[in-house]
């Protein structure tokens, strides 16, 4: 799925209303078409656009930009695309990677105490 197929009913809308406390939440997003219906969902919204200079993105949303540049590269180079199917098992990986990133000495201890099966 490209970016430009994403719809707020089926891919976020579904995140949105699972996850997010929308009266606590305050969402800042790039203005992506997806994202427009936030705001019926009860979601405070801040939309950044970042207009015709795509090096803007990096200065309004840093991290986001580059937590997404590094799923993308990791989903292209490691399994050339991916399918909705698999898409979640994939994402929760990444997302497993990503937070264990800093503790790679506890890794040996982790899987002497992780129970078998």
């Amino acid at each position: 799925m490209r970016r430009e197929d994403a719809t707020f009913e089926r891919d976020l809308g579904p995140f949105v209303r699972g996850v997010i406390d929308a009266h606590q939440t305050t969402m800042r997003t790039d203005g992506s078409q997806g994202c427009r219906s936030l705001g019926a969902e009860g979601v405070c919204h801040e939309r950044f656009v970042r207009g015709a200079d795509p090096t803007r993105a990096g200065e309004i949303l840093p991290w986001s930009h580059q937590i997404f540049d590094n799923l993308e590269i990791w989903l292209r180079g490691t399994f050339h695309g991916v399918s909705r199917k698999h898409l979640q098992c994939h994402l929760d990986e990444f997302v497993y990677r990503f937070d264990q990133r800093w503790q790679e000495t506890e890794v040996f201890g982790f899987v002497l105490r992780r129970p078998p099966g």
